[in-house]
């Protein structure tokens, strides 16, 4: 089978964003009814007709590849090419009719993200990126923020459902509260790590995500030129197993926030 386009990847992903883009946004604002699921995290009809536009959009061009999908879950996982779907990141703040969501598709390839998609329907925000061609939105480059001063810095924070990840919340906060300028918790692991890719986060804390939370968001903040590491400054990169707690900061930074982690 010949080399796949990177371009042709990352065009699919940019349509088959819009289409779930469509499906959310005109049913944003209203009354949503809501499933829980096992983790008591939620789900929605809207959720699961975005993935079900996105897989269409991808299974056209290319019906050879496999998902790895929120709601959905694997299909043909064992394929060489793999999509790694959250068609709405952020259900919550959706119900709610908060604006802070988004939908995020991944390509792998034999395990490695090659090209990511995060898209933000209410404000048409579209980050994108592929290995080694940088990452933009809206078809302008962006580049991580050069913050170098922690105390003038804001910290996002994207906290996962386990119970480990609710555990360690309040130690994490307690450590840079007196540190960092101000923190927050919106709600989107995904735009977290792409807002902090854009320089409008300085850093990204991520506690116990899913992959399909964040594979993409991590693509494109690597492509902005942050550092992603775990909480010892050890390189991360998402796997197909559970991601574990990883952070997304600039270079100087990184030493101040990896410091204050692991102080007792």
């Amino acid at each position: 089978m010949p080399k796949l386009s990177t371009t042709s990847i990352l065009n699919t992903a940019k349509r088959a964003a819009r289409e779930a883009g469509k499906i959310t946004t005109q049913a944003y604002g209203q009354h949503q009814s809501v499933t829980f699921k096992s983790d008591y995290t939620i789900v929605t009809k809207v959720d699961q007709a975005a993935e079900q536009a996105i897989i269409k959009v991808i299974t056209q061009e290319f019906p050879e590849h496999g998902f790895i999908s929120e709601e959905t879950g694997e299909q043909k996982a064992d394929a060489p090419d793999i999509w790694v779907i959250d068609p709405l990141d952020g259900t919550s703040n959706f119900v709610l009719q908060l604006p802070y969501w988004c939908v995020s598709i991944a390509h792998l390839h034999h395990g490695t993200v090659t090209a990511a998609v995060v898209y933000q329907p209410v404000t048409d925000q579209l980050f994108a990126a592929a290995v080694d061609s940088g990452a933009t939105l809206n078809d302008e480059s962006i580049q991580v923020g050069q913050l170098s001063k922690l105390k003038e810095t804001v910290t996002v924070l994207g906290r996962g459902s386990s119970a480990k990840a609710k555990e360690r919340l309040p130690d994490i906060l307690s450590k840079l509260t007196n540190f960092d300028r101000t923190e927050r918790i919106p709600g989107s692991s995904a735009l977290n790590i792409c807002y902090t890719a854009w320089g409008k986060f300085d850093t990204s804390i991520n506690l116990s995500p899913h992959l399909h939370d964040i594979a993409a968001a991590v693509l494109i903040a690597q492509e902005a030129g942050a550092r992603i590491t775990d909480f010892d400054g050890h390189k991360w990169q998402p796997s197909l197993s559970h991601p574990g707690e990883f952070l997304v900061t600039n270079e100087a930074l990184l030493p101040q926030i990896i410091k204050l982690l692991q102080a007792t």
